[in-house]
């Protein structure tokens, strides 16, 4: 099985949206193919009491979290140029560092800030790009769900737009209660511990649907699913690369 959540990409520090991924504490693995990270295998639940069971003081486990309505994600945008996102990749992928997309942002700014404000979106945005930023936490996370969507061809199904209920809807949900009951946990250790504990008991009811191999994220939990659909996952440049052409590079 799959699973798409890391602590560095839950955790990221940023300072007004400038960002660039932690790859020291379990970010990007620039070694990777086209898999995704693996998924959390739920512990025995026995009948999905909602405690904790990591016995981590930094796990969460009331039953305080809400969802929350994803934004619509951009679908090809046309706000990056292929040089924008080989650019980009550079600056901000597994090998950069702060520094280096901190300059990429500042160029960016300088050039005229359609590509930047697709890649690195906020939480208050119509639309979500690659990074979606919360500028009263400082954090920032990959956009997985609208990326699934936009993968899959399902974007027409998300809430924000009407519909039922879409996979990347699902893994909004999942993602959310996670990072609710986990955010506190600082290494990647306990993160770790955190998140199983999590997914098999107060975020239970979020995280069956989402990484179900069957339902609206089959396709996204396919271990041969396609390197596009893999790509939001983000594990790699390449992934990385990916990802940013599909909602924010050019029609074709």
């Amino acid at each position: 099985m799959k699973h798409g959540i890391t602590l560095a990409l839950v955790g990221l520090l940023i300072a007004a949206c400038s960002s660039t991924p932690d790859n020291s504490d379990g970010g990007s693995d620039s070694g990777g193919s086209d898999a995704k990270p693996d998924k959390v295998t739920p512990k025995d639940g026995g009948d999905a009491a909602a405690a904790c069971s990591s016995g981590l003081s930094c796990e969460v486990c009331d039953l305080g979290f809400t969802t929350s309505q994803m934004a619509a994600p951009y679908q090809k945008a046309g706000a990056c140029t292929q040089n924008d996102i080989a650019a980009f990749v550079t600056a901000c992928g597994a090998s950069s560092t702060q520094q280096s997309c901190d300059d990429w942002q500042t160029a960016e700014v300088d050039a005229g800030p359609s590509c930047l404000a697709c890649t690195f979106s906020s939480t208050t945005d119509a639309k979500w790009g690659v990074y979606v930023c919360d500028d009263n936490a400082g954090t920032c996370s990959f956009n997985t769900p609208g990326c699934l969507d936009v993968a899959l061809a399902t974007v027409a199904q998300e809430k924000q737009a009407g519909g039922a209920g879409s996979c990347g809807d699902l893994y909004n949900d999942a993602y959310g209660c996670e990072s609710y009951s986990c955010n506190s946990c600082v290494s990647q250790s306990d993160f770790d511990s955190c998140l199983q504990s999590a997914d098999a008991h107060e975020c239970k009811q979020y995280a069956d649907l989402a990484y179900s191999t069957t339902g609206k994220c089959a396709a996204a939990n396919d271990p041969d699913a396609s390197a596009t659909i893999n790509s939001c996952f983000n594990q790699n440049d390449t992934d990385l690369a990916t990802m940013t052409a599909l909602l924010c590079g050019p029609a074709n």
